[in-house]
């Protein structure tokens, strides 16, 4: 049984409406976690509620990220979003499906993690999108796609060769549907758009390959089998991508550190006093003035990446940094967008 943090007592839908802040100030982390930054308000102190997912597109527009917004809000697509949470179905009324929505599952989703599993439209997506898609995935974006045709995405990625043996049907673990083998000619189609994008745009090519470098430590690309040995001589070719380096690796090392403090117990602003000291002495020395239990928590070798840690030169671009870390390592668009910004911070 889940218990309210240093009171020993077992939680109840009040601990629930009391963290709702939290929920709010994450809501720009993906569509999943403004969604439940929206039921998380609807359903209070209640045990339980009933909703159509036409009554949730007001609240969802004013929380969502605009950048998350890629085509309009309608009920199916927000019954799909509550499916893939794991809300079920409590039957059909005039104007539409209901939802159940229970306090206690709620309460068990942390909105940093909900966007993780999101399915993605790999049919749907760009060329640019598909390239990145590409660049992340390796060797495992030849292997078999498992695809669900009501959620409209990718649930999962075999690693066995396509064989009989693995001609389905399958199961979607979100809807419970029937889901299927990507058909063989999507390949085809995926490798035809990246050629396109990659000709459209000079810069694409080199901007990605810059990226993996950086975060790769400048290792060589797989090599793509035929009939893709066409991308192995553009990978070779591109250069690198204009614009200064966009410290990727410094970001998530910045966002670690962050979440590491958090879970820690200090404050948003005790925290900003770390990154925003330049001075490494100084910096350890505030580190030093924490409370005992904060050295127990994080150990001693924390203390010394202190003194090495990025630092800022303003509060909000430390929470600009880790909060596009975090919508990064939360929402799989962000990913195969290339995003360089964000938009509001997310203090958990």
């Amino acid at each position: 049984m889940d218990t309210a943090a240093g009171q020993g007592r077992p939680v109840t839908p009040k601990d629930l409406h009391a963290r709702r802040a939290r929920y709010e100030q994450c809501a720009a982390l993906s569509p999943e976690a403004a969604l439940l930054a929206v039921l998380v308000d609807r359903i209070g102190e209640l045990e339980r509620i009933v909703v159509r997912p036409g009554e949730l597109i007001d609240g969802l527009r004013k929380r969502l990220d605009a950048r998350d917004v890629r085509a309009p809000l309608t009920a199916r697509l927000l019954g799909s979003w509550l499916r893939r949470l794991g809300f079920s179905t409590t039957g059909r009324v005039r104007c539409g499906l209901q939802y159940e929505i229970r306090w206690e599952q709620l309460w068990k989703m942390d909105p940093r993690e909900v966007g993780v599993a999101s399915t993605l439209d790999v049919r749907d997506l760009s060329g640019p999108q598909l390239l990145r898609l590409l660049a992340q995935e390796g060797n495992r974006f030849f292997a078999p796609h498992i695809w669900c045709p009501r959620c409209h995405g990718v649930t999962a990625i075999l690693w066995e060769r396509r064989t009989a043996e693995l001609a389905g049907p399958f199961r979607c673990p979100a809807c419970h549907g029937t889901a299927t083998i990507l058909e063989d000619g999507w390949l085809k189609q995926v490798f035809q758009r990246i050629r396109r994008a990659i000709r459209e745009d000079r810069d694409l090519l080199a901007q990605v390959k810059t990226e993996w470098e950086e975060i790769h430590d400048r290792a060589p690309f797989p090599q793509l089998p035929e009939p893709y040995g066409w991308f192995n001589l553009a990978w070779e070719k591109a250069g690198r991508g204009p614009g200064r380096p966009s410290c990727v690796l410094v970001r998530y090392e910045l966002a670690h550190m962050v979440g590491r403090l958090e879970s820690a117990g200090l404050s948003a602003e005790e925290i900003e006093g770390i990154f925003l000291e330049h001075a490494e002495a100084r910096r350890l020395q505030l580190y030093d003035n924490f409370p005992e239990r904060v050295h127990r928590f994080l150990g001693e070798k924390f203390r010394d990446s202190i003194g090495t840690a990025p630092v800022v030169s303003r509060r909000e671009q430390l929470w600009q940094r880790v909060h596009w870390a975090k919508r990064q390592w939360t929402n799989p668009r962000v990913r195969l967008n290339g995003e360089k910004g964000a938009a509001s911070a997310c203090i958990w």
